[in-house]
C-alpha cells in the first residue's frame, strides 16, 4: 500500500531575460517564464528525471553494443542530444506554468508561440548563445529554488 500525503506548495520562479533586439526586429526582446521550483519536493519533476536517467542508461547501453567506432560515437552523441531534450521536457512539463517571448518567427513575422515544442526548440537552437544561456539560467533558478526549500525545511527541523 502506497502512502498519499498532502502536497506541498512550491514557490514560483519568475524569470525574465532581455535578449538582443535583432531577434525582435529591433524592438525590445525578452523571454519571460513563470514556473514552479524543481528539485526533490517537486515530485512530478523527480519522477520525470528518474525516467530521463533510465533512458540515459538504456541509450548508453545500446550505443555500447555498437562495435563500429563511428557508429558508436554517433549513437552516443545522438543519445546525449535526446537526453538533453528529455531533461528540458521534464522542466517544461513539471515546472513551467506559463511563458512568453517577443522573439520574432522569421516565417510569420510574429512573436513565437509559447508552446512546449517552441520552448524545446529554443533549448536546442544553435547559433544563438544568448537564448541558450537564458534557458540554462532559467533551469538553474528552478533547481536553486528547489534546493532553498529543502534547506529551509532542514533548518526548521533543526529548530
Amino acid at each position: 500500500m502506497g502512502l498519499k500525503l498532502r502536497t506541498r506548495e512550491l514557490p514560483t520562479v519568475n524569470f525574465k531575460r532581455d535578449l538582443p533586439k535583432d531577434l525582435a526586429d529591433g524592438k525590445k526582446c525578452f523571454i519571460s517564464i513563470s514556473a514552479r521550483a524543481a528539485g526533490p519536493l517537486n515530485t512530478e519533476y523527480m519522477a520525470a528525471m528518474e525516467a530521463v536517467g533510465i533512458n540515459a542508461k538504456v541509450i548508453d547501453r545500446k550505443a555500447g553494443k555498437i562495435d563500429d567506432d563511428e557508429g558508436n560515437v554517433r549513437a552516443s552523441h545522438d543519445g546525449k542530444k535526446e537526453i538533453a531534450r528529455q531533461m528540458f521536457g521534464a522542466i517544461y512539463d513539471s515546472c513551467i506554468i506559463e511563458w512568453s517571448t517577443s522573439i520574432i518567427d522569421a516565417d510569420t513575422d510574429k512573436p513565437l508561440a509559447a508552446t512546449r515544442e517552441t520552448f524545446l526548440a529554443l533549448a536546442e537552437l544553435k547559433g544563438y548563445p544568448e537564448i541558450a544561456k537564458a534557458i540554462g539560467d532559467f533551469q538553474g533558478e528552478c533547481l536553486e529554488a528547489g534546493r532553498e526549500i529543502v534547506k529551509a525545511d532542514e533548518d526548521t527541523v533543526k529548530n
